[in-house]
């Protein structure tokens, strides 16, 4: 039986560290070295880059259900991408009302460099932790941020989540 005390304890524990760890990523400095050469973008737009190279291609609607937005809201966002050259929009060919996003190769290209700076600060930072630890950490926080879909039918791609059969 779990003890509901233990885990709102633990749950506040939780939440004071994410707290902290947005806090530690709002940062400048910290913010710079993180998204690099992707500086000139919001974390939102990283994000929003990162789904649509895995997936391949992303309805305009389903990530602006994934951002928890509408379409209109997201639209600027989209724009501002298709300027930098990371993404194109093209005609969905199942159905010719719905617009598709795909990455480009800048974008593609763009996604790995940031994967991998990104990767290098927290390296950094985790360098003085055992590699279990670090294993643990990674395991967990990944199951957690698993768990953290707006609607629970559209899942980020290579999650494991089903795609809803009406998009």
């Amino acid at each position: 039986m779990v003890d509901s005390t233990e885990v709102a304890a633990a749950a506040a524990r939780v939440q004071q560290a994410t707290a902290r760890l947005t806090w530690w990523t709002s940062r400048g400095d910290v913010r710079r070295r993180l998204l690099g050469a992707a500086g000139k973008l919001s974390p939102n737009d990283a994000w929003l880059v990162r789904t649509i190279v895995a997936a391949g291609t992303v309805r305009v609607s389903d990530a602006a259900r994934m951002q928890g937005v509408d379409k209109s809201t997201i639209s600027p966002q989209l724009r501002r991408l298709e300027a930098h050259g990371l993404l194109t929009r093209e005609p969905d060919p199942s159905d010719g009302r719905a617009t598709l996003l795909r990455a480009t190769d800048e974008g593609c290209q763009w996604q790995r460099e940031f994967d991998a700076g990104g990767a290098a600060v927290f390296a950094d930072v985790l360098s003085e932790w055992s590699p279990d630890d670090v294993a643990t950490l990674a395991t967990l926080l990944t199951r957690f941020t698993d768990q953290l879909t707006l609607d629970g039918v559209m899942e980020t791609p290579g999650s494991g989540g089903s795609q809803d059969p009406k998009s």
